[in-house]
C-alpha cells in the first residue's frame, strides 16, 4: 500500500459494533479514522451471539480469542415446544470444526468496550446527530444538527437500520414493520445449562435463552404486536409474564428474575436488500447496507465481517476499486443469509393451528444433518 493511500482520512457515521469494528480494522491497516455517534458511548446492555465464521474473520484484527473469552461457547441448540417438550437437539461442534471458532454468547456492552478501547477514545465523538452528507470528486462531508460539518476522503455509513446515509444514497428507506415486536433482557436466573442455547416455539411467539456466565442468562422473545406501543413505567416485566404465561415454567422464571431496567423492547422491521451500497466516496456497512431479521443471529456478525473485508480491500486497492470489490465480495453471502433468516423467521412466527402443528412435526423428524445444512455452508466462509 502506498503512503498516499494510508494518508486517507476516513469518517464513520455510527459507533455501533459495525462502526467500531470498521474503525479498528482501518486503523490496523494504517488509516486515520474518526467516528461520530448520535448518542452517548454506552450500548444497550443486552446479550449478543456471534458466529464462528465471524470470529475467524476477526483474527486479522488480533482480537478473536479475546472476544471468545468475553463469553461462553454454545455447543448445543435445543428446540422445544412452547410447553417445554423437546422437538430437536442439534450438536453445534461442527461450527468449531469448520471455522476454528464456536458460536459464542456474551454481553454486547463487553464487545463494545473491547472495540472502543482498542480504537482509543480520541477517535470517537458522541452527541453528533447526522443529518446527511454531500460530496465532490475529492471528499465527502458529513452534516450534523447545529450546522457542523466534517469532511473526509471516504465516508462509511454505519448508522444502523434507520440509516439516514442509506436514505440519501439510494433515495429509499422503506422499512416494513413485520408485525412482530422483540424483547431482550439479562436475567439473574442461574439455571441455564452451560453451553446450551434453548428456544421455545409457540403460537406465533418465540422465547430463547442462553447462559452468559456469572449466574446470568441472556434471553430474547418475539410476539405479534402493534408497533410503537409504550409499556407503562415499571410494568414491562409483569406485562411479559402475562403475555407468555402459557409457556414453559423456565420462561416465567427467567422473566421474574430479570430487573425491570434490563428489559428492552424493539419493534422488528425489515428492508429489502438494496444496491448499490456505494456512491462515489460513500459506502454502507452492516444494517445500514443490509438489515437482516433476528432469526439466526446474523446482524452483528455480518456487520463485523463487513468491517474486516472493507479494510482489507482499502488496504490493497485505490478507493473506487476497493469499494467495488467490497460489494462484490459481500453481496452474495449477505443475500443468502438474509434469505435464509427470512425463511426461518416465517417458520418461527406461524400462528395458525394446522400450520403450526405441521411445523412442529417437520422439525421433530427432520434429520439433524439436514436441519443444520445451511449453517454448514455459512460457517465455512473465509
Amino acid at each position: 500500500m502506498d503512503k498516499m493511500q494510508t494518508d486517507l482520512q476516513i469518517i464513520i457515521a455510527g459507533a455501533g459494533l459495525g462502526g467500531l469494528a470498521s474503525a479498528l480494522a482501518l486503523k490496523r491497516n494504517g488509516f486515520r479514522v474518526s467516528l461520530y455517534e448520535q448518542g452517548g458511548d454506552k450500548p444497550i446492555p443486552t446479550g449478543l451471539i456471534l458466529h464462528g465464521s465471524t470470529l475467524q474473520s476477526l483474527q486479522s484484527l488480533e482480537i478473536a480469542h479475546r472476544v471468545v473469552n468475553l463469553g461462553f461457547a454454545i455447543k448445543c441448540f435445543e428446540l422445544r415446544h412452547w410447553n417445554g417438550v423437546l422437538l430437536k437437539m442439534v450438536n453445534l461442534d461442527f461450527i468449531s470444526k469448520l471455522s476454528g471458532f464456536p458460536l459464542v454468547a456474551f454481553l454486547r456492552s463487553d464487545l463494545h468496550k473491547l472495540l472502543a478501547d482498542e480504537i482509543g477514545g480520541a477517535s470517537i465523538f458522541s452527541d453528533h446527530r447526522v443529518l446527511g452528507y454531500y460530496q465532490d470528486s475529492k471528499e465527502a462531508t458529513l452534516i450534523f444538527s447545529g450546522g457542523r460539518r466534517i469532511a473526509g476522503d471516504l465516508l462509511i455509513g454505519a448508522d444502523g437500520m434507520s440509516s439516514c446515509i442509506r436514505k440519501q444514497l439510494v433515495r429509499v428507506n422503506k422499512l416494513t414493520y413485520t408485525g412482530v415486536t422483540s424483547w431482550r433482557g439479562i436475567s439473574t436466573w442461574g439455571e441455564s445449562k452451560e453451553g446450551v442455547l434453548t428456544e421455545y416455539w409457540g403460537k406465533g411467539m418465540i422465547f430463547g435463552y442462553v447462559g452468559i456466565g456469572g449466574g446470568k442468562s441472556y434471553w430474547y422473545a418475539y410476539d405479534h404486536s402493534l408497533p410503537n406501543l409504550i409499556e407503562p413505567a415499571g410494568q414491562m416485566r409483569m406485562s411479559l409474564v402475562k403475555r407468555f404465561e402459557t409457556g414453559s415454567k423456565n420462561i416465567l422464571e427467567l422473566l421474574n428474575a430479570t430487573p425491570e431496567n434490563l428489559i428492552f423492547r424493539t419493534d422488528i422491521y425489515d428492508h429489502a436488500l438494496v444496491k448499490p451500497w456505494m456512491d462515489g466516496l460513500v459506502i454502507l456497512v452492516g444494517d445500514a447496507a443490509h438489515p437482516v431479521l433476528p432469526s439466526g443471529f446474523w446482524g452483528a456478525s455480518l456487520a463485523l465481517e463487513d468491517a474486516v473485508c472493507l479494510a482489507q480491500e482499502l488496504g490493497t486497492s485505490e478507493v473506487s476499486i476497493a469499494l467495488q470489490h467490497f460489494q462484490k465480495k459481500r453481496i452474495e453471502r449477505v443475500k443468502k443469509i438474509k434469505n435464509y433468516s427470512k425463511k426461518i423467521w416465517k417458520t418461527q412466527m406461524r400462528h395458525l393451528g394446522l400450520s403450526r402443528w405441521l411445523r412442529d412435526i417437520f422439525l421433530k423428524f427432520t434429520p439433524q444433518k439436514k436441519f443444520s445444512a445451511p449453517l454448514h455452508t455459512f460457517e465455512k466462509f473465509n
